[in-house]
C-alpha cells in the first residue's frame, strides 16, 4: 500500500523584499519549521532566499526573474506560478503579494500587509512617483485582484474593517506578525541618559512622518529645553524625498542620520536609547513597536489605531498627535524631566478568526 501524498502549502512571495518582507517570511518559516503538522510541506517562491531558515519541510525556490522589477514579479504571481506546480495537488495557496493567483488550490488565502493604499493623500503627493504608482496599484489589487473565494489575512483589526467596508471582502483573518504572544510584565526601568536618547527606525517614505519629530526637536532647542538626541535610520540620500528631508532638518541640533542599520546593530540601538518615538501616519503593523517593547524600551507612538493595536499589551507606552509638533515637544520635555508619561497599555483581542502569533497562523493554515 503506497504512502499518502504529503499535504502541500504553496507560498508565493516574489513581491516581498528582503527587509520588512524578509522579516515576515523569516517568522513564517520558523513557525512552519517548528509547528507544521507531520505530512505537510511548504513550497516557498521568493526573489531572494537570503538567510531564510532551511528545513526538511520547506522547499525554497528562487525563479530566474528580474529582482528589481516589481511589476515583473507581480505578473509571475498572477500568471506564471501555475507552470511551476503543474500536475500537483495544492492544498493551500498563500499569496503574499496582495493579489490572488491562477494556481488551482483547495483553499486560497491572500496576505495583505502593504499599507500604501491608506497613506494620506497629501503625503502620497509629496512622495516620489513610484510610491504614488504603487499606492494606486495596491488599491486596485485589494479591490479587484482578490477572488470571492479567497480568505484575506491582515495584521490588525482596523485593517480587517477596511477590507470589509472598502473592498467588500467578508472572510478576513487577523493574524498578528509575532513569534509569541507578548507579556504585560515590564522590563526593569533604565536610568535616562543626558542628553535624552530618542530612536526612530524609519524609511525613506513621507508617510513615516519624521518631520513632526524633527520639528519637535527644533522647538525644544529654540526653547533651550533639555538636551536631546535623535537617531534616524535614514541616510538622507535614498530618494528625492529623503534628500529634501535631509536638507530641511540636518541642521537641527541633536538629529543624527545613521542610515540603515544591520539587524545586530538595530538590536543594540534598542538597548542604547531611552525612548522609541514612532510618528508614522499609517502602518500595517509597525515592527519597531514590537521590537522596542521586547527590548524593554518605552514607546511614544502616534495616537492612531495601528499603534494602539500593535502595543497591546505594552508595559510602558504613551501616545501623541502625529500632526502636533509643539505638543510632542512638550511630551519629550516631560520625559526628559522624569515625569510619569508612560503607562501600561492593553485592550481586547480581535474577534475570530484571529491568530495571536505565527504558530497560531500555521495551525489555521493546516486545519
Amino acid at each position: 500500500m503506497s504512502a499518502a501524498a504529503p499535504h502541500l502549502l504553496v507560498v508565493n512571495a516574489l513581491t516581498l523584499g528582503v527587509n520588512g518582507g524578509g522579516s515576515v517570511l523569516g517568522a513564517l518559516c520558523r513557525a512552519w519549521q517548528a509547528h507544521a503538522p507531520p505530512g505537510w510541506q511548504m513550497r516557498l517562491f521568493v526573489s531572494d532566499a537570503g538567510d531564510l531558515p532551511r528545513a526538511p519541510n520547506i522547499h525554497l525556490i528562487v525563479p530566474d526573474l528580474p529582482k528589481k522589477r516589481w511589476l515583473a514579479r507581480l505578473i509571475f504571481d498572477l500568471r506564471s506560478l501555475r507552470q511551476h506546480c503543474a500536475g500537483e495537488t495544492v492544498d493551500v495557496l498563500l499569496s503574499m503579494s496582495g493579489a490572488d493567483s491562477n494556481l488551482p488550490a483547495a483553499r486560497r488565502l491572500v496576505y495583505c500587509h502593504q499599507p500604501l493604499p491608506w497613506v494620506p493623500l497629501n503625503d502620497a503627493i509629496r512622495a516620489e512617483p513610484r510610491i504614488r504608482l504603487r499606492r494606486a496599484a495596491f488599491d486596485l489589487l485589494y479591490r479587484h485582484a482578490i477572488g470571492p473565494r479567497c480568505e484575506v489575512i491582515v495584521q490588525q483589526d482596523w485593517a480587517r474593517r477596511v477590507f470589509q467596508t472598502r473592498y467588500g471582502h467578508s472572510n478576513v483573518i487577523v493574524a498578528r506578525p509575532l513569534d509569541e504572544v507578548p507579556s504585560l510584565t515590564p522590563a526593569p526601568a533604565r536610568p535616562l541618559h543626558t542628553p535624552l536618547r530618542l530612536l526612530f527606525p524609519t524609511g525613506s517614505l513621507a508617510y513615516k512622518n519624521p518631520d513632526v519629530l524633527c520639528q519637535a526637536l527644533a522647538l525644544n532647542a529654540a526653547r533651550s529645553g533639555p538636551a536631546m538626541s535623535l537617531t534616524l535610520t535614514l541616510a538622507g540620500t535614498e530618494n528625492a524625498w529623503a534628500r529634501a528631508f535631509y536638507a530641511r532638518y540636518s541642521h537641527v541640533p541633536g538629529v543624527s542620520f545613521a542610515g540603515t542599520l544591520p539587524r545586530a546593530a538595530m538590536a543594540q540601538a534598542y538597548l542604547d536609547h531611552d525612548v522609541l518615538v514612532f510618528p508614522s501616519l499609517v502602518e500595517s503593523w509597525g515592527l519597531p513597536l514590537s521590537e522596542a517593547r521586547a527590548a524593554g524600551l518605552p514607546v511614544l507612538a502616534a495616537d492612531l489605531p495601528y499603534a494602539h493595536e500593535a502595543l497591546r499589551p505594552c508595559a510602558r507606552a504613551a501616545f501623541f498627535d502625529p500632526h502636533d509638533a509643539e505638543a510632542l515637544a512638550d511630551q519629550l520635555t516631560a520625559i526628559a524631566r522624569g515625569d510619569p508619561v508612560f503607562h501600561a497599555h492593553d485592550g481586547p483581542d480581535p474577534a475570530a478568526p484571529y491568530a495571536p502569533d505565527w504558530p497560531s497562523l500555521v495551525g489555521m493554515l493546516t486545519r
